[in-house]
């Protein structure tokens, strides 16, 4: 098949605005199949880069952003709790909130997130959310400091040593266990457009043969392109989904590694994959800690937009 033909398979595809992940999977076939054709040769094309453009939003995985339906009135009875919470720890009594508890109040940031987001005009159901990642990160993670939670804002590039940039985080909740009374300070990643990392138009092979022009070296697939195992797949799905999930060394692992490979030349990769399985996440839970900085976007540039920026809270006394 001549390199036209591929382009014309691509196009018919990208063109029928039906964003399934057959189509996706199928597009990242196809490109594999376009730069493996053209390699070694540094050939430019305007076709193809047009095509990569409008194939962005194309994802190669099934899972997809879930706004959630919280109600306001018990998000306001549970951050109201979670501020008293907070203050009696200052004075010294240690008590918490339910995982439970927990969970709703992320579910609200986050759908509020995206809720942002497609107030701008954007489709987070059908867009990749690519380039929106410093954006997600002090809208999800900002309501949250504001209440008094510790929050770490992060990079990927330095949190992984990664060339790529990445803005996300973490928030750290006081959990009480329900049945033993015991508090424990649980940490959840939170990343709301970390399906970016999934376009076929960059989690393919063919990204090992796709040369960049600009920085004058082949390019690589993105974090996507190397989650195989159901396990993994488990993982990137309940963060797509969800937007966050428990910062445990098993997620912080999956999640710093798909930035680690994501960096690796074709010729480096299979002994990257050899070194990264005798690494734990311990590590990983390390340099979240203690690699944050601040938000990679001014708050005063969020301000000026349709964002909330606050937990809705009640004026009520304890409960």
């Amino acid at each position: 098949m001549e390199r036209s033909e591929i382009l014309d398979k691509i196009e018919n595809i990208v063109m029928s605005n039906h964003y399934s992940s057959e189509y996706g999977k199928e597009l990242a076939k196809l490109w594999t199949e376009y730069y493996q054709m053209i390699y070694p040769k540094h050939i430019f094309s305007t076709r193809a880069n047009t095509l990569t453009l409008l194939g962005e939003n194309y994802l190669i995985t099934d899972s997809n952003i879930e706004r959630k339906k919280v109600d306001n009135n018990l998000v306001k009875a549970i951050s109201t709790d979670l501020k008293h919470v907070l203050e009696d720890r200052q004075s010294g009594i240690n008590r918490g909130i339910s995982m439970e508890k927990a969970k709703v109040l992320l579910d609200w940031s986050l759908t509020n997130t995206w809720r942002g987001i497609r107030q701008l005009g954007i489709d987070v159901q059908q867009n990749s959310l690519n380039g929106l990642g410093e954006l997600g990160q002090i809208v999800s993670l900002l309501p949250f400091e504001r209440l008094g939670l510790t929050v770490t804002k992060n990079l990927v590039e330095e949190c992984f040593q990664a060339s790529c940039h990445h803005s996300f985080g973490s928030v750290c909740f006081p959990v009480e266990d329900e049945e033993t009374h015991l508090v424990s300070d649980t940490w959840f990643l939170v990343d709301s457009t970390y399906k970016q990392f999934f376009s076929s138009s960059r989690c393919h092979k063919g990204m090992y043969y796709r040369y960049d022009e600009e920085n004058l070296e082949y390019m690589k697939p993105d974090p996507g392109y190397f989650f195989i195992t159901q396990e993994e797949q488990a993982f990137t799905k309940e963060l797509i989904t969800n937007g966050y999930i428990l910062a445990n060394e098993e997620n912080m692992k999956y999640y710093g590694d798909g930035f680690r490979l994501a960096c690796c030349s074709l010729e480096n990769l299979e002994e990257v994959k050899r070194k990264l399985v005798t690494m734990s996440g311990k590590q990983d839970i390390e340099a979240l800690l203690s690699t944050a900085t601040d938000y990679s976007m001014d708050q005063s540039e969020v301000e000026d937009y349709a964002f909330t920026l606050d937990l809705p809270l009640t004026l009520k006394k304890k409960f």
